[in-house]
């Protein structure tokens, strides 16, 4: 078993990969002036700026699943972020590369590790 000073120091070189950064927004109640109750995605991030590393896989060939009247992309999106940051399956994950939001993504169930946790995003909208 890896000691608490040889986590760290991995979870460390971990943190130097993060070079994306991401808003977490979570689903909340929320009662409207009518009094009413309603579940919907909160406009204020839960986990603001966070760092963390977004990595691309193709699925398909996108000449393979076009149609005429749809135009499927099919890849597979995996988020790295630190253990201890607290993301939920279907928060919404707005990331941001070089400055630039990318997409906005609902998040898979996480997979922690010691050093680091992984989960698949899920675009939200179409081509």
């Amino acid at each position: 078993m890896l000691n608490s000073n040889t986590i760290d120091y991995l979870k460390k070189q971990y943190e130097k990969l993060y070079t994306d950064t991401a808003n977490v927004f979570r689903y909340s109640k929320t009662t409207t002036t009518a009094g009413a109750t309603r579940t919907g995605v909160s406009s204020n991030p839960t986990i603001a700026n966070m760092k963390c590393r977004i990595s691309q896989k193709e699925l398909n060939s996108p000449i393979q699943s076009q149609t005429q009247t749809e135009n499927n992309i099919s890849y597979e999106i995996k988020l790295f972020c630190s253990p201890d940051i607290d993301i939920k399956t279907g928060d919404r994950i707005e990331v941001t590369r070089n400055g630039k939001a990318i997409k906005t993504y609902e998040a898979g169930e996480p997979f922690p590790y010691l050093t680091h946790q992984e989960m698949l995003l899920y675009r939200l909208d179409r081509a």
